[in-house]
């Protein structure tokens, strides 16, 4: 159970490791963010649309393990794990999760050695690794201080509480002296108060479900955090959203973010996210689309809707370019006279200043096309 508990605090935090990493890398390579794209998309990167219902079930883990870790008793050696797994688990992980990409894409695992991507991927998993086992360290001595003021409370305020939370179904019976020595030393036997019928000792922290299964709390506290973080982000599990120079556009593929080639498939931009407005008619916006190779097999005017058929199964990115006013805010250090004891002296104050002006954006899409 300890060990459980350890590797969901554990798997959360190296999961993320991985992926900042991950990403940090592919920036330090393909700093131009259009090129950036065209890779992902060739290289087997579609999976990234899945990302926050991904991280909200890691979120959940990871808050039901510190939870686990707060109202567990505190017993030697509960959720440790080596540091060692902290820094070997990244970098095996992050080439492991290359070649699956490559193969992903119809390419060769073993091509993974010539990535360019691959020893800047190692080098950065590292210092990622430390940071996060230092973040885990920082994360359970938080829960130990929040556990030991739990247990600071006075028990009088919390005796109804924790009689509930601790206590099993059936009540022991009272403690009796022994009539004779012929009876065992030991612990009283539980009976049930309506058959008579012995029934197994259970620990305080066990939760015993109809039908004879039984799982230890804080592990059914982990589960149940689990599967709640699934529900609450069905509906963000494709949509890709993307931002260039303050504009910020959600973009949907119906049907189902599973478009399939030789099918028509409507790209739907969800929602623009720009101050003060965005209006598809007087943006002047284009929409490009184009395969894994660089051959367009769209181009026109975009629109919040557009109907495209692609020929064939593969990668594809579409980009949505236009112009459209964006209001920026920044903060600006102005002098002005001030009275300062009776006298006027010159003070810099910061003052914030909003301007808008029309700011060409170019925002690009990748996503896989099925076969039909």
């Amino acid at each position: 159970m300890r060990r459980r508990l350890a590797w969901a605090l554990a798997v959360p935090l190296i999961a993320t490791s991985l992926e900042v990493a991950h990403a940090a890398s592919y920036q330090l390579v393909y700093p131009d963010g259009p090129g950036r794209a065209r890779v992902l998309a060739l290289s087997g990167h579609g999976y990234e649309r899945h990302f926050p219902a991904v991280a909200a079930l890691l979120a959940s883990v990871l808050v039901g393990a510190l939870l686990a870790r707060i109202f567990t008793p505190r017993r030697p050696g509960l959720m440790s794990i080596d540091a060692r797994v902290f820094f070997a688990l990244p970098p095996t992980a992050f080439v492991l999760q290359e070649a699956l990409e490559l193969v992903s894409a119809g390419q060769a695992p073993y091509d993974v050695a010539l990535s360019p991507v691959l020893l800047p991927g190692l080098v950065m998993q590292l210092p990622f690794a430390a940071l996060t086992w230092f973040v885990g360290h920082l994360l359970v001595d938080a829960a130990d201080v929040v556990a030991h003021a739990i247990r600071c409370i006075p028990r009088v305020a919390l005796h109804v509480f924790v009689t509930r939370l601790t206590s099993n179904r059936h009540e022991l019976p009272p403690r009796r002296p022994p009539t004779s020595d012929a009876h065992p030393r030991g612990p009283p036997t539980r009976v049930s108060s309506r058959s008579g019928v012995p029934h197994p000792r259970r620990r305080p922290f066990d939760l015993t479900i109809s039908g004879g299964f039984t799982m230890h709390r804080p592990l059914a506290l982990v589960v149940v955090f689990a599967v709640l973080s699934l529900a609450s982000v069905s509906a963000a599990l494709a949509h890709a959203r993307i931002s260039n120079n303050g504009v910020t556009m959600t973009l949907h593929v119906d049907p189902n973010d599973e478009p399939v080639a030789e099918a028509p498939s409507t790209l739907v931009i969800e929602s623009v996210e720009v101050q003060p407005a965005f209006s598809w008619s007087s943006c002047g916006c284009t929409l490009t689309v184009s395969d894994g190779a660089g051959k367009v097999v769209y181009a026109g005017t975009a629109a919040a809707r557009v109907t495209v058929t692609f020929p064939s199964a593969g990668a594809y990115q579409a980009t949505y370019a236009g112009r459209t006013p964006v209001t920026t805010k920044s903060t600006v250090m102005k002098t002005v006279m001030k009275l300062v004891k009776g006298k006027k002296k010159k003070v810099s104050v910061p003052t914030v200043v909003t301007t808008t002006a029309t700011t060409a954006f170019s925002i690009p899409f990748a996503f896989r096309v099925d076969p039909a």
